[in-house]
């Protein structure tokens, strides 16, 4: 219910929204200056929202952070964090992922291709799928190259710390090069190293844009997509730092 509650505020359109409302209300008031404050300021709200400017400013400081390179004599297991997947048969296999899931699955054959180290994918049933997310990544992974013996399937998870802790059960290795959008790079790493593994980071799907086109532009949605992805993180982040304070991550290691 809290994680509910908490993904209506990472709803850009939100604050607009709720400025805007406060401005109708102080008009039918008689309040105007009040009004006036209140749609402005909700207007210019919803106006920077929709700039890739701003999405790029709320999201790169997430994705700088998320390249960590380690000692490669270390032993070291691939493991590919789940995004998405449809499963409808109408449509081709390899149609049915979205962006940030071919991202990850094929970053994670560069890696396998050039180190041969085994990987791990995770992912439970979190799509009301025939099968696990793991068990559509495994085929995935077969389709473009890697031998089955090198796939570790865990077909557990519906978010990230109930996704690592099921593969922290399988991993065998004292390190990981770990896959996954830079945007939630960060996030996912908290809970290896809290459980004293090594990580190196192989961040795909960047959101931001490059330096060089970044200007004012015409609205985009896509910037309240990005903005949405950004304070998901943030909050997530801050809830990961109240629970380790409050001692509640104690076992989850194993």
């Amino acid at each position: 219910m809290l994680s509910s509650i908490a993904n209506y505020f990472t709803m850009p359109l939100l604050y607009p929204f709720l400025l805007i409302l406060s401005g109708v209300y102080y008009v039918f008031s008689f309040k105007l200056l009040k009004a006036k404050c209140c749609l402005i300021a909700g207007l210019f709200l919803l106006f920077l929202f929709t700039q890739p400017l701003f999405a790029t400013l709320v999201v790169r400081p997430l994705e700088s952070a998320a390249v960590k390179p380690f000692d490669n004599a270390l032993n070291s297991t691939i493991v590919v964090m789940a995004c998405n997947y449809r499963h409808e048969l109408a449509i081709p296999f390899e149609s049915r992922w979205t962006k940030c899931s071919t991202d990850r699955l094929l970053r994670a054959i560069d890696i396998y291709q050039r180190t041969g180290d085994n990987i791990i994918v995770a992912g439970g049933n979190f799509g009301d799928w025939p099968n696990a997310y793991s068990h559509y990544a495994t085929i995935f992974l077969t389709e473009f190259g890697v031998n089955p013996k090198h796939i570790i399937a865990v077909p557990s998870g519906y978010d990230s710390e109930s996704e690592i802790q099921a593969i922290l059960s399988q991993l065998s290795t004292p390190a990981v090069t770990l896959v996954t959008s830079a945007s939630h790079m960060n996030r996912a790493q908290f809970f290896f190293e809290l459980c004293g593994k090594k990580i190196e980071t192989a961040p795909t799907n960047y959101l931001s844009l490059p330096s060089s086109t970044l200007a004012l532009s015409l609205p985009s949605s896509e910037s309240l997509t990005i903005i949405k992805r950004a304070l998901h993180e943030y909050l997530g982040t801050v809830e990961q730092v109240i629970k380790k304070e409050l001692g509640l991550f104690k076992g989850y290691c194993g």
